[in-house]
Formats: C-alpha cells, sequence, structure tokens
C-alpha cells in the first residue's frame, strides 16, 4: 500500500488499485491531490492539485474542462501552455499494511469506487446473488 501524510493526517490506498486507475484525483487532509502512478509497478507521484480536475494516465495527464494536457516531472506537474507548475508532494511511503498502522493508526483508507459490469448490473435482488 501508499501511505501519504499531510500534516498530522493521513491516507493510505492500495497500490494494485492506484496501478489499475492511474490516475486519481483525491484530497488528503483536505488538500486537493492527483496521484499518477505507473500500471507496470508499485512507482507513484502525488501533486497538489488545487482546483484542477484531471483524467487520463501515466501516458497523458488531461486537465478536466480545457482538455489541456500536462507534463509529469519530478518537481512538478506542468502545463506548458499556460506555465502553471503543480508542486510534488514528497511525503509518501509504500509500506505493509499493518507496519503503517501501528505508527498511524487513525489513518483514513481510501476505497476503490466498486466497478459494475454488465454481469453484475444484471443482479438486482439478493434472491438473484444467491443463485
Amino acid at each position: 500500500m501508499l501511505g501519504v501524510r499531510l500534516g498530522n493526517a493521513s491516507k493510505t490506498y492500495v497500490l494494485a488499485d492506484l496501478r489499475r486507475a492511474q490516475l486519481l484525483n483525491d484530497d488528503v487532509a483536505g488538500v486537493p491531490v492527483v496521484l499518477i502512478a505507473s500500471p507496470d509497478s508499485d512507482s507513484v507521484r502525488i501533486y497538489e492539485r488545487k482546483t484542477h480536475q484531471f483524467e487520463g494516465s501515466v501516458e497523458k495527464v488531461v486537465e478536466i474542462g480545457t482538455n489541456e494536457v500536462w507534463e509529469i516531472s519530478e518537481e512538478s506537474l506542468l502545463n506548458s501552455k499556460t506555465g502553471d507548475a503543480l508542486a510534488r508532494l514528497p511525503k509518501m511511503f509504500v509500506s505493509f499494511r499493518f507496519a503503517w498502522f501501528s505508527f498511524y493508526p487513525d489513518t483514513l483508507f481510501y476505497e476503490a469506487p466498486l466497478r459494475v459490469t454488465p454481469a453484475t448490473q444484471r443482479l438486482t435482488t439478493w434472491t438473484e446473488i444467491k443463485r
């Protein structure tokens, strides 16, 4: 899992979920962040996103609403058209869940949204699910 600390607050993410999503808009301790993950490794970068919302992948980060492409770098997420730069946040750690929670027991845990497939969408009642 990936643990993020901002101030006295922390939040954790399952690395497999980040690899699958590749890009995630979220908030940690009230700070809007965007996490960008490699689909092939445990490499994740986290940037303060301010009022921006993003979609895409590690290959192409696009701002929602403007469709402008932002460039990933070690220091910042950069919009070369406008010159805007969003700072990378340094307080993140890859850890085992039990180890992280022993140091930070009040950590929030990010839960990926449930993905509804056509097969599971048809299961609408408990009777149908039990079949």
